[in-house]
Parts: structure tokens; sequence; C-alpha cells
């Protein structure tokens, strides 16, 4: 028997298992956020207070809606603690949703997963459109910000750590205040790292102590704190031991040197030595700068429109995307397992994409993935909705807002919301806590020499910023109507 639902109504949870329950598990939550569950209400307590199993264990459930005995229930996680609430979710594609939403915290694959498709033997199982799109699209990715470094760079950034440590230990001097100069003070001391000028350095690390010194350490307050310098070596991941001895043993430094403060610059090289290294094979490094250009043709080549170029007649153009080389990938059945688990993964992660982006344009907001190589997770998110005039007419939009919800290596969680309008931006970061807040402030006059197209008219630097994957869950189940409460 089918019982009405109202859709995206919440359920908060009373009590989370039965006495002896709680007394087995020591109140441990069983629950993630995004998380997809089926219940069937077993006994109701009272008009708003029901009993519920789930996954053989019962609970109990406090809502507003009119449950009835032996009723099953779609849920969602939608906060998995201290009080936990569950949404009763009705419709296909916010299932579907849920289903792969975790899929958003292992977007850091993505990549690497398509730069090892670019090459082996399933390209010829493809056709002639499908090859060279892998192909286009795995050598686009050494040209992405963040991308992993050549053997080169690999090598620039030892020595320049290398540099930093044998100064810091010989040359323990009172520290010099750097002027933030930090582009200068790599082109002089890093060769192989940062921008195509330092590799023309003539000067030897070693031979400019006084330079590291003023680039390496400050005076207290102008700094990050060694709280951030820790997150920097212990989020780096495990590719080259010597880099990380490197990092640990500068780390140790200022933790038996209280009176020495690293810089901004030095957590910036640490980040950047550290957090761009990975254990497989570099790929190599083109000579120009990388320019936003790279992002936009590997999103436009992702295929996320793919279906409607079919619709509109544009066959050619949809047979050059990488949703059309994975699906031929996935039907062409000779293909070796480790290239068809990749394309499935990657399958998957598009199918997402393409989820969110039809499911968010109903809340008038534009998703796009940002698939870049020093995101753990990130995505933009375009306000659309039409601007009206005091009449309640629709205008043509003076003002736009766009917001970045990105987790990085090092910083945590990062949301940028700006706000444009005509040729003036107000921005405002939020941070996971006030010591990574004071640390992004730090940069505030860097980022008004970035902005060389737009006036930066405020800036503002806050807490309160969200998980990405969580920010989605609350836009797709965005209705607060019928609420069930959970005691402890």
């Amino acid at each position: 028997m089918d019982f009405p639902v109202t859709p995206a109504s919440t359920l908060r949870i009373q009590q989370l298992y039965r006495q002896q329950d709680q007394l087995r598990e020591h109140h441990r939550t069983p629950f993630s956020p995004g998380q997809l569950l089926q219940a069937v209400v077993e006994h109701k307590i009272d008009p708003s207070n029901y009993l519920l199993t789930i996954a053989g264990r019962q609970l109990q459930a406090q809502s507003a809606l009119p449950l009835q005995v032996g009723q099953q229930l779609d849920l969602q996680v939608t906060t998995a603690g201290p009080k936990i609430e569950l949404r009763v979710i009705t419709d296909p594609l916010t299932r579907q949703l849920g289903s792969r939403l975790h899929l958003l915290g292992g977007q850091q694959g993505l990549l690497p997963n398509l730069a090892q498709l670019g090459e082996g033997p399933h390209l010829k199982l493809l056709s002639e459109n499908s090859r060279n799109t892998l192909t286009l699209l795995s050598q686009t990715i050494p040209t992405l910000p963040g991308s992993p470094p050549a053997a080169t760079a690999v090598q620039g950034s030892t020595e320049l750590l290398g540099a930093i440590l044998h100064t810091l230990q010989t040359n323990p001097t009172t520290p010099l205040k750097s002027d933030g100069a930090l582009p200068g003070l790599i082109q002089t001391i890093a060769p192989g790292l940062g921008s195509e000028q330092a590799s023309t350095s003539q000067a030897a690390p070693s031979s400019q102590p006084g330079i590291i010194v003023a680039l390496a350490t400050t005076v207290a307050g102008n700094g990050p704190s060694l709280h951030l310098l820790q997150e920097a070596v212990k989020a780096a991941p495990p590719g080259t031991p010597h880099l990380l001895e490197l990092g640990s043993q500068i780390l140790d430094f200022f933790t038996t040197n209280p009176k020495l403060f690293p810089t901004r610059e030095l957590f910036s090289i640490l980040s950047q030595a550290l957090g761009t290294t990975t254990a497989d094979a570099p790929l190599s490094r083109p000579e120009q700068s990388p320019q936003g250009g790279q992002l936009q043709q590997l999103l436009d080549h992702l295929g996320l429109r793919m279906e409607q170029l079919f619709a509109a007649g544009r066959g050619e153009e949809a047979s050059h995307t990488l949703k059309f080389a994975l699906l031929e990938l996935s039907q062409s059945g000779k293909a070796l397992p480790p290239a068809v688990e990749q394309g499935s993964q990657l399958l998957q992660t598009l199918e997402l994409y393409q989820m969110l982006q039809v499911r968010l344009a109903g809340e008038s907001l534009f998703f796009l993935p940002m698939p870049l190589p020093f995101l753990q997770q990130g995505f933009l998110l375009i306000d659309e909705a039409p601007e009206h005039d005091p009449s309640g007419e629709q205008q043509e939009r003076q003002s736009r807002n766009y917001s970045l919800h990105l987790e990085l290596t090092g910083l945590g969680t990062l949301q940028i919301e700006l706000h444009q309008e005509g040729e003036r931006l107000d921005i405002r970061f939020h941070l996971e806590d006030r010591e990574k807040m004071t640390f992004m402030g730090g940069y505030r006059e860097e980022l008004e020499q970035w902005l060389t197209r737009m006036e930066l008219h405020s800036v503002q630097f806050l807490t309160g910023a969200k998980d990405p994957t969580k920010t989605l869950l609350d836009l797709l189940l965005h209705d607060t109507t019928g609420m069930v409460n959970t005691k402890a």
C-alpha cells in the first residue's frame, strides 16, 4: 500500500537506539551526511513521534508528517550529529543524486584517471574522434594550475627547501620583515619552482642567506601560525620522501626556535612543493604559464551538454567529448579492466555533474565543476535568477553573484562569494576558523594586484565556511517543512 508523503520532508531522530543498542554501540552514530537509507514505520507512539526500523535497528523519530504503521520511507541523511536529521525523498533525480554525491569527495582522482586513459592499448578500440579527445585532454592536464611538476621542478623544490633549511640552521639571525614579494623572491632563489623566469636565474640559493632568512622568517604576528605550517606538512602526499623530510625538518626548526616565526611566503612554498608532488610519474610541464583557457578547454570537452548537442543536430561536436569517448569505451567489450574501471568512475562523475546542473537549474543556479589538481573538491555556482525592477518587470541583469566552494590541502574548506556590479567587485572569503581567516587576510594587497580588469570595491575575511558537499546537500534538499526531531 502506498502512503502520501510530503516531498523533501525532514525527520529528526529523538532516540537513536533502544537502551540495549545504545549500550552495545556506545552511542556511536552510524550515519554520514548524504547517505541513503530505507526505513519502515513500526509503531506510532503519538501524533508526532514514531518508532522506525533502519538497517535492522529501531530508533525513535519526531515528525509533523502523517506517517502510518507499515509505511516504507526513502531517506537521506542531511545532518549526522550531534542531532541526526533525515529527509524523505520521493523524486527519482534526488535519489540518483544522493547515491552519487559521495563522488564529489573523490574529485582528485578525476584528472589522474583521465591522464592514464590518454594512452594505452584501449585507444585502438575507439573511434578517431574519441582517441583524439582523450589525447587532447590528457595533454591539457599538465597545463592546468597546480598540476604535478616536472622532474626539474621537483629537483628545484628540493634544492629550495634544502637551501632554506641549511640557511636557517647556520644563520639563525634576527628575522627580517619580508615585503611580501613572493614572485620576485622565488625567481631569485628558486630555479624550477614558480614562474618561467625562475629557470633563467643564475643565483645559487646557498649564496643568498639574507634573502632566504627574509623569505622564511618574520616577526610575530606577520605570518601564519605554526599550526598552519604543521597542516601543510601533514597533508602532503607521500610521493617524495626527501621533500617530506625537508618539510618536517623546517617545521622542527620553528618548533625549537620559538622566537622565530614562519612567513606567508614560506607557507606558500611548502604547500606548493609538498602539495603538488605525487608518487606517479611526473607529467611534463609546458614552457608557457597556465592560463584560464586550459581549464575552459577541459570543461568544454567534458561532454556535460552532449545530449543537447545530439538533439540539436550537432552530432560531430558531441562525438568530440569525453562522455562520448567513455560511453564508447564502456561498450567496446575488449578493453582491459583498469581502463574500464577508470572509464566507469569518470562516467559516473560526469553524470553526477549533469544531474547537479539539471537539479540546481530549478533554483536558478548554474553548477560548474572545478577539476583542478590542487583541489580536493571544488565547484562554482552562478546565480542566474532574473532581476526585477520596482514595478515587478523582469529586466536585463546589471549585477551577478558567484560563489566558489573549495576544499584545499592545508587551508581546508574555503568559500568565496563574489558580487559583480558593472566593473566593481565585492568579495567575501569564508574560512574554517579565525586562524585561517587571519592568514588569508594577509593577502589582501596581493588580491588587489591580481584584479587588473575590475575595481575591488570591498573584501571581507570571515569564518563559517561549509563543506562543499554539505552545501550541495542543503541546496538539493532545501525544503524545511515536515521536520522530525531526535532526542539523545
